[in-house]
């Protein structure tokens, strides 16, 4: 018997019909679909306990996800009581994260993961970070995340999610720019505050680096709980930025992981995550005992020099669940069954060439807004557009020119410029397991993005204005019937009335129009009935741009260019400030 598993599909072959009717049959729940048995941790634990023979054929190890899962739900863990029912949480938590808490608040090293994206990572470390405070076993938090992604921590997580009974003080951490928390203990005076700083992990270039020296001083100045957003971005053992980040660890007296792929390529990627909160989880002398204690070696190719070797397989996986086991909390995307929509934006920094560019126009157009020169909201609009193809990585060049008639035409034409909206894209999808839907609102926008992730082996469909009849019948089909990883379309285009698309959890805005309804529309594609967990959605926002005036309005409700056309000022506004003092 062979069992091939993918995120979104089971197949069982080499068995005779009979048996294989039986097995759908007894399958444990959510038992049978169309295809076959879903690929539930339940499914699979289920599968490998009566058949312990089979051969898988399991490239993104999600049978050991689920043996791990299965293992780590059994833990005895302290169950929520009086004081978590009375805790002063910011938001109410959710009967999986009221566990959560329940229980790591007491632990010292913790890791979130793996926690399906969309179920609360961040507001559970923030819970968790609240107690400790409050009972007086912190006074400073760390956060290391992906670039932008640290912002959003003081921009709206802490705010968001942080008990109103903490009085923080949190701050981005910039080489530019004077840290306002000071480092040491304040006058005995000053109330009581929760110090907060957040770095970008692409910072931590070295030892000797500005961003790990300003970490130290500010971990060494109190007792510092240190959160690790994203830890994958940690899992390469040579790296210099994970050497970087693991000698911080001296410094807390608290330490958490969060990702919702802790495994992207294999078992091995666990050592750096677990070595971040304590040696002492998997007590292994180095990256490379621990590969021969539990993963399968041959040498990389024939002839290769010892040590040169490439894995095959895993071995003592059990012992290694044991071990991780007491640390570890794991919520799977089925956890909250058919669940609100839930919301993300991830900043996109732009490039020199790219701002430089950007302020040019955006000043035009505030000048000629101020002048008058500039009719209607609808001329208003063509400017916009200019504004947001270029934080898009577009420039549109128009010109005047002579047909062969004699006529003449204006010729509008497409140039690239540095951007770096697809490396962002590519970030979310690898953090999230399953297909996803992208959502374009350029055609020069669909095209980069389906080459993109086609070279990055990806299969890739899509849907827009230029697509036929036939081939977005085919799109659909191909989507819905887990042929393909990714659909990029256009809302406009297939943002309404659309069928089939909730077989993705995930929607990504690479770019917005105005439309509202198109917006709306679009995000019902995946959080309708047959979803088979929860509609998350991402957009991608390039920081200090009009990007911002439009998920603004998009909300509202109102229209883009009639708010610039009345308003000029809203171009220059200032971004969010990235300091936030409660």
């Amino acid at each position: 018997m062979m069992i091939t598993v993918s995120r979104t599909r089971l197949s069982i072959v080499q068995v005779p019909s009979a048996e294989l009717s039986a097995i759908y049959a007894d399958m444990p729940a959510p038992g049978i679909i169309a295809e076959g048995a879903r690929p539930t941790p339940a499914n699979l634990v289920w599968l490998y306990e009566r058949y312990p023979q089979a051969g898988w054929v399991d490239p993104e190890g999600l049978l050991l996800e689920a043996r791990a899962f299965s293992f780590i739900q059994r833990q005895d863990r302290p169950a929520p009581g009086d004081y978590e029912a009375a805790f002063p949480f910011k938001l109410p938590p959710l009967p999986f994260q009221l566990e959560i808490f329940a229980a790591a608040r007491h632990m010292t090293e913790i890791a979130l993961a793996p926690v399906a994206m969309g179920t609360g990572k961040t507001k559970m470390s923030l819970d968790i970070a609240a107690d400790k405070f409050l009972r007086d076993e912190i006074d400073t938090l760390v956060v290391v995340a992906p670039n932008g992604v640290h912002k959003q921590w003081v921009l709206r997580a802490i705010p968001e999610h942080l008990s109103a009974a903490v009085r923080y003080q949190a701050a981005v951490w910039s080489p530019t720019r004077k840290v306002p928390v000071m480092v040491g203990s304040p006058p005995a005076s000053a109330p009581r505050r929760l110090r907060i700083l957040t770095f970008n992990v692409e910072s931590f270039s070295s030892e000797s680096g500005k961003a790990f020296k300003a970490a130290r001083a500010f971990m060494a100045s109190g007792r510092c709980m240190f959160v690790f957003d994203e830890s994958s971005r940690g899992k390469n053992h040579r790296a210099a930025r994970s050497k970087a980040i693991l000698k911080l660890r001296q410094y807390s007296v608290v330490r958490v992981n969060l990702s919702g792929t802790p495994i992207t390529k294999g078992l091995e990627d666990l050592y750096m995550q677990y070595e971040y909160l304590s040696h002492g989880i998997i007590n292994q002398t180095s990256f490379y005992s621990f590969r021969n204690r539990y993963c399968t070696l041959v040498p990389a190719f024939r002839g290769a020099a010892f040590g040169v070797v490439k894995v095959t397989g895993y071995r003592n996986v059990e012992e290694l669940i044991r071990k991780i086991a007491p640390y570890t909390f794991v919520v799977p995307k089925d956890a909250l069954g058919l669940p609100e929509k839930t919301y993300e934006r991830r900043p996109v920094p732009m490039t020199d060439e790219q701002r430089k560019l950007y302020r040019a126009v955006r000043d035009e157009l505030i000048t000629d807004l101020r002048a008058h020169r500039i009719a209607t909201p609808a001329n208003a609009a063509v400017r916009l557009i200019r504004l947001q193809q270029i934080v898009c990585g577009h420039v549109i060049e128009t010109m005047e020119a002579t047909n062969e008639d004699g006529d003449d035409v204006t010729i509008q034409t497409s140039s690239l410029i540095s951007s770096r909206r697809l490396e962002v894209l590519w970030d979310v999808l690898e953090q999230h397991s399953g297909p996803a839907v992208v959502w374009c609102r350029f055609t020069d926008d669909i095209k980069d993005v389906q080459s993109f992730l086609e070279e990055n082996g990806k299969r890739v469909v899509s849907y827009y204005g230029e697509t036929s009849n036939a081939d977005r019948e085919e799109a659909v089909r191909a989507f819905k019937a887990g042929e393909v990883d990714y659909f990029v379309g256009n809302p406009a285009a297939a943002g309404t009335g659309l069928d089939g698309l909730q077989v993705a959890e995930l929607a990504v805005y690479y770019s917005n129009g105005f439309n509202a309804e198109n917006r709306w529309q679009s995000e019902d594609r995946i959080h309708r009935i047959g979803m088979r967990g929860r509609a998350h959605y991402v957009d991608l926002v390039t920081e200090d741009s009009v990007d911002n005036l439009i998920l603004k309005n998009l909300s509202a409700k109102k229209g883009t260019a009639r708010a610039v056309f009345e308003n000029p000022s809203l171009l220059e506004q200032a971004n969010e400030e990235e300091t936030a003092f409660v």
